[in-house]
């Protein structure tokens, strides 16, 4: 008689599949965990170092605090840095919890985990957990929290510019669900697409101009689809109608303080620097793009190139020699490939990294168009292909002088994320299917290199971040400069200007500091009574000198910082000084105001740093009055 009874055996290939399984639901968590792991890490060795105290990040903080008081943004205060969501996005969460440091803190440490998460799950759909996790921890060790030179503001956490990150998040977001439309062709992926090239339009034009030729390309990947090629005219113009809904919001909450004029003024002013010829062309800039030596430059990246290209090739070519060796050999000539070259990774200084991106983000977009071309409806070429239209487009934003650092921090991040997908899965897959390279020696070798760049960047970072150990503001306001271990001149005199003001400057008097360090009003809370923030070389020229002096000659403040800061790299003399920028109101200033204190060394006088403070002196009774100009240029 028959045996009916179920078969529960379960056989080697079926375990052998269930653990595969098994792996392949905890691989995502665990991948996960460890980048928490880092993110966790690096904001907690670096917690509140990640500013400079007079730089730029003093606007981030004080002209949120005075929208929450209902300023309005380049009308009551001058701004050149964005448009208007970052800073007014910022007042509405001053407005809700109170300004402070802190809520910055958490709402970048959000934005940078979500960042991340996209990032994540993205790449690992189109490649592996290994991959992935390689690539989300090169952003949170390379970029977020990664300071390279003696200038912070340069990360996620205090950026000098928030329209850059919140640009970058969004442009991010975008380019997710442009792909996600074009591969299933969910109309709420193609309209958040458009919404989110919308508010990067209100953040920075640098990314916008930059993600729209990409988003563009998506529509032409339709195209080349579509059988008979028919253009998307449907798909297009609702994208371009979504992308206006946060142009058309803007607008109408512009629109209640300010006529129609004046409101598509204020809303595109961001805009405006873009268009002065003595913002493009100046000095500081020039070095920005690598104009000022860009035969150094452009030879520093084809050297670089090349010898990556070199050390590629021997390894692809030793590596497949040595797998026609039986074991031991061919472990021992893996080996023999691999040392040298982490050798040379120890040796190598990474933050200069930046010089090789543009080729390798090229050859990454090459391999992906030729693959596209093959294989035009596999799902998993869409996405990185944008990302790296976009990433190429990005970092063209530096010229002939890609690098990590500086703006690079959003500016290379998207190629340099491209570089390690290309180096990590995208090369040794083709590398294994044209000329049969082992697949896994090329992964190792490529992974432990990585490896050895990060932890070489992480050194770096904490060189710079680890003398950061002198508070400087109280409470949620706190920064910590650098302290007795570093160069603590400024963080200490930071401190006895603060500690003066607090208690010589009555609540209600007003502040301005110059030429550059509004961070000495946030902390204070002494609001300036002039729409003129900062009066380094390039908000003079978008605003206009004279305009500038006009308006706080006729909104004198009560009381005057004047702060050391060199403008050597604007090619402009001291502020104030004879014949130099900024001498008629420095005039003014000489002649309406008392020195009552000063700390440190005579600030603009020879690099030393110090802090000056006046007090305005009325007139004398019986004076004239002079009649005071607009208050806006």
């Amino acid at each position: 008689m028959a045996d009916t009874r179920p078969n529960f055996i379960v056989t080697a290939p079926q375990k052998s599949n269930r653990y595969k399984q098994f792996l392949e639901r905890r691989s995502f968590w665990i991948g996960l965990l460890v980048i928490a792991a880092a993110f966790t890490a690096g904001a907690v060795l670096t917690w509140r170092k990640w500013p400079d105290l007079l730089g730029d990040f003093g606007m981030q903080l004080y002209i949120p605090w005075r929208l929450a008081e209902g300023a309005v943004l380049y009308r009551d205060l001058f701004y050149i840095a964005g448009g208007p969501l970052s800073q007014y996005y910022h007042g509405a969460l001053f407005k809700i919890f109170g300004p402070s440091f802190l809520t910055l803190i958490v709402s970048n440490l959000v934005i940078t985990a979500v960042i991340l998460l996209v990032v994540y799950q993205r790449f690992r759909k189109l490649t592996d957990t290994v991959t992935a996790t390689m690539i989300a921890l090169s952003i949170v060790v390379g970029f977020a929290f990664a300071q390279y030179t003696s200038i912070g503001n340069c990360n996620f956490i205090s950026p000098y510019s928030h329209e850059m990150l919140h640009g970058l998040a969004l442009s991010i977001l975008a380019l997710a669900w442009m792909a996600d439309w074009l591969t299933h062709k969910k109309l709420i992926r193609l309209l958040g697409a458009g919404v989110c090239a919308g508010l990067v339009a209100l953040s920075k034009p640098d990314i916008f101009l930059a993600l729209i030729p990409a988003l563009i390309a998506a529509f032409g990947l339709v195209f080349i689809k579509t059988k008979p090629r028919q253009l998307p005219a449907k798909a297009l113009g609702l994208f371009a109608l979504a992308a206006l809904v946060p142009l058309a919001v803007c607008f109408l909450l512009f629109m209640r303080i300010a006529s129609w004029r004046e409101s598509l003024r204020l809303e595109f002013f961001g805009w405006r620097p873009v268009f002065v010829p003595d913002v493009v062309d100046s000095p500081f800039y020039q070095w920005c793009l690598g104009l000022d030596t860009p035969f150094d430059h452009t030879r520093q990246t084809s050297l670089y190139f090349l010898v990556c290209g070199v050390i590629i090739a021997l390894c692809a070519l030793l590596f497949q020699r040595a797998a026609r060796l039986a074991n031991p050999w061919r472990l021992l000539a893996t080996g023999a490939a691999i040392v040298p070259v982490l050798i040379a990774a120890f040796k190598f200084n990474w933050v200069n990294v930046g010089a090789v991106l543009p080729l390798l983000g090229l050859v990454t977009a090459i391999i992906l168009l030729r693959q596209f071309r093959r294989s035009p409806d596999e799902p998993k070429i869409i996405f990185p292909l944008l990302w790296t239209a976009f990433g190429i487009l990005l970092l063209a934003k530096q010229g002939v002088f890609p690098r990590i650092w500086h703006t690079g921090f959003t500016l290379a991040l998207p190629v340099f994320v491209s570089a390690v997908y290309l180096l990590l899965r995208l090369l040794p897959d083709f590398l294994e299917q044209r000329f049969q390279v082992p697949h896994r020696p090329m992964r190792a070798g490529a992974m432990a290199v990585l490896a050895v760049a990060l932890a070489s960047l992480t050194n770096t970072s904490a060189a710079f971040y680890s003398p950061k150990k002198l508070a400087v503001g109280r409470g949620a306001d706190t920064i910590l400069a650098n302290g007795p271990g570093g160069n603590s001149v400024e963080a200490r005199n930071v401190n006895l200007a603060l500690d003066w003001i607090r208690t010589n400057v009555p609540p209600h008097a007003t502040l301005a500091t110059l030429p550059m360090g509004v961070m000495l009003n946030y902390l204070s809370r002494h609001v300036n009574p002039t729409p003129c923030l900062d009066w380094t070389p390039h908000p003079l020229a978008v605003f206009g000198e004279r305009p500038m002096t006009a308006v706080f000659e006729a909104n004198p403040p009560d009381y005057i910082a004047l702060a050391e800061w060199q403008t050597y790299e604007f090619g402009n003399r001291y502020f104030g000084a004879p014949s130099g920028y900024g001498q008629d109101v420095m005039a003014w200033i000489q002649k309406n105001y008392q020195p009552v204190a000063l700390f440190g060394s005579e600030p603009l006088r020879n690099g030393l740093f110090g802090i000056k403070i006046l007090k305005h002196q009325p007139p004398p009774a019986g004076a004239n009055s002079v009649e005071k100009p607009p208050r806006s240029p």
